[in-house]
């Protein structure tokens, strides 16, 4: 699943979700999460935590959408020193 926090310098941003299911191997898992805040001055330290609900035991943070996975718990921490809008991927396999 993709969601989108913004972060920026002097004003706050909506989250806006972005929803899609990740195919792992036979069977689909719907990932969910959440992240707050999800607005602020950087840099801003987001709590993130894993929704899913669906039965699973590994987990990859992709906290930029730049094709690396920066974290692979459960529940990570993420600074953004950057204001700008980003795009987070959360992928989880059983």
């Amino acid at each position: 699943m993709n969601k989108r926090f913004a972060y920026c310098l002097r004003a706050l941003a909506l989250l806006l979700p972005i929803c899609c299911a990740l195919p792992l191997s036979a069977q689909t898992i719907v990932t969910n999460f959440s992240g707050a805040p999800t607005a602020g001055c950087a840099p801003l330290t987001v709590n993130f935590t894993d929704l899913t609900t669906a039965p699973h035991t590994t987990w990859a943070w992709d906290f930029e959408n730049d094709g690396t996975f920066d974290a692979f718990v459960a529940n990570p921490t993420f600074v953004y020193t950057t204001p700008g809008v980003y795009t987070v991927r959360l992928f989880v396999s059983d």
